[in-house]
């Protein structure tokens, strides 16, 4: 099992618009292939986890990092792990509604690393959503 967790700068000037049909597509792509993971949206960046067979995962990755909606990519995870943090979820998506708050933002990441007992993992989500634009 491999996971890459990395976040990095959204491009677009209107991003909100093309966030539901990009988590819908990317959670079905993600269920074919077998990856997990959590992507967050602040309004500015982006954090995301993605995990599963290692081959499935650099793919996903490669593609991922092509991705003209968004730049300045920075990896804070890239290795082996023995569980998933976000094995309920195909891609489970927040931050993903125009004028969402910040403190809406902290719950709704709270809530979906509730149950995550890799503390980095969790560390980062959360700081992650604490310093939202």
């Amino acid at each position: 099992m491999h996971h890459i967790g990395y976040t990095s700068r959204a491009l677009a000037n209107d991003p909100f618009v093309q966030l539901e049909q990009l988590c819908q597509t990317s959670a079905a792509h993600n269920k074919l292939v077998g990856v997990t993971g959590l992507l967050v949206f602040d309004g500015v960046r982006y954090i995301q986890l993605i995990e599963g067979e290692a081959s499935a995962v650099t793919l996903l990755m490669a593609r991922i990092a092509r991705d003209s909606r968004h730049d300045k990519i920075v990896y804070m995870i890239n290795g082996c792990t023995h569980e998933r943090a976000f094995k309920r979820w195909d891609l489970a998506c927040v931050g993903f509604q125009a004028n969402l708050s910040v403190p809406q933002l902290l719950a709704d990441v709270k809530e979906k690393v509730r149950n995550v007992t890799d503390s980095h993992i969790k560390a980062s989500f959360i700081g992650f959503a604490s310093l939202a634009k």
